[in-house]
């Protein structure tokens, strides 16, 4: 007879079953220290670049940015739709006008109506930039776009200053010595104003007030009642110091190219795009009178004031 074969022992698989026992059985036994110092460590921070590691995945958020505020004085005036180099109309320096008549054939009554010609050519906006190429080659798409929304952005800040220029142009003008006092000048000389502009240190000045001797401006009610019968603009940031603006948006008409004209061109010798905004605008004076600028100027204090 043949003398038996014997059964090769399958090492690895009797080492760990053992394991498996000596797991089973509870405690923490020489074997199974041995598998666990066996293992090398596979980390972020052992096996990578920065602080994310190699082999991880990437989110792209693209830009991190605000979204823009809105512009502040649009309620300021008319819009309107810039299509000419220039803008021409007419007014009445005299309106013509009707008056009580008694009849019987006799002469109806008449005015003396004169015209006058108004034009404004138009003023324009614009900025540009040569990128190199391979923002568009090789880039995030994120990049440009997020370019032309900042160019787009620009050419609305720079036309909200040039409606609060075409507010203030052939204003009324005063002075006041306080804020309540301005407010009441402008209403008075405004009637049906729809807007009330008050510059950011007087708002900051009027929020140091006690509540009660707040202006409506502020709190809604108080020396106006229910409020102010207008939309009220704290023009924070605009370079307006100690100046309330009380005006009707009728008054003034703001001529726009709007959405800006955009172009881009290729700079091929030097591998870039020149690319470009460019923005128009005129700004009308309807009614010079609609509008009504008050420079609040507190009076100087006393010898004894001083002193003190």
């Amino acid at each position: 007879a043949s003398p038996a074969k014997t059964r090769p022992v399958d090492a690895v698989r009797s080492f760990a079953e053992r394991v498996l026992a000596e797991r089973a059985a509870g405690g923490v036994s020489a074997s199974q220290r041995y598998v666990q110092a066996a293992l090398a460590d596979v980390t972020p921070t052992g096996n990578g670049v920065g602080n994310e590691g190699a082999g991880l995945a990437v989110q792209a958020v693209g830009e991190l940015a605000e979204a823009a505020d809105p512009p502040m004085f649009t309620e300021c005036v008319t819009p309107r739709t810039l299509t000419g180099a220039r803008v021409e109309g007419f007014q009445w320096s005299a309106k013509p006008e009707v008056a009580d008549y008694a009849g019987d054939k006799a002469e109806i009554p008449t005015n003396a109506a004169t015209l006058a010609a108004v034009s404004k050519t138009a003023e324009r906006i614009a900025g540009g930039h040569d990128i190199d190429r391979i923002y568009r080659d090789l880039g995030s798409p994120d990049m440009l776009a997020s370019y032309w929304r900042l160019m787009a952005e620009s050419v609305q800040l720079q036309y909200d200053a040039k409606r609060l220029v075409t507010v203030q142009a052939g204003a009324t003008l005063g002075t006041s010595e306080t804020l309540q006092a301005a407010l009441l000048a402008g209403l008075a000389a405004v009637p049906g104003a729809t807007y009330v502009i008050v510059s950011e240190d007087l708002v900051a000045e009027a929020g140091g007030q006690p509540e009660a001797d707040l202006p409506a401006i502020l709190t809604g009610g108080g020396m106006f009642g229910d409020g102010l019968p207008a939309t009220i603009i704290p023009a924070y940031g605009s370079g307006l110091v100690s100046t309330v603006i009380v005006g009707k948006r009728s008054a003034r008409d703001f001529y726009t190219v709007d959405p800006a004209v955009r172009l881009e061109a290729l700079n091929i010798a030097n591998a870039g795009i020149d690319a470009g905004v460019y923005g128009y605008w005129a700004g009308l004076v309807v009614n010079g009178a609609g509008v009504y600028v008050d420079t609040v100027t507190p009076p100087l204090p006393t010898t004894a004031a001083r002193r003190k």
